[in-house]
């Protein structure tokens, strides 16, 4: 709850890919089924900021097929919103 709205909280929880740990923390329950092997890396970028909401572009990159080295990419927008002096995403995915 210190990163995430209710809502997505709600959402992640009843995927039953994500867990709440005993410490109160959320962990990913994803395996082998649930990772994506050709993932390589993310690099984001800070595209909107007022002073209540941001906006973040992820920019994934992936290879076509296990040890290739030809590789795409895929967008992903993050959103959050300021509330009671704290930051909370309100749009949320792995990406991989």
């Amino acid at each position: 709850s210190c990163y995430f709205s209710a809502d997505i909280i709600n959402s992640l929880m009843d995927s039953q890919l994500y867990a709440e740990g005993d410490d109160g923390k959320l962990y990913s329950t994803g395996g082998a089924r649930g990772s994506d092997i050709c993932y390589i890396s993310t690099e984001y970028e800070l595209s909107i900021l007022t002073a209540d909401t941001a906006e973040f572009t992820a920019y994934s990159t992936y290879c076509t097929e296990p040890d290739s080295t030809d590789t795409f990419t895929e967008t992903i927008t993050y959103s959050a919103i300021k509330q009671d002096g704290r930051w909370f995403f309100t749009t949320f995915k792995l990406p991989y």
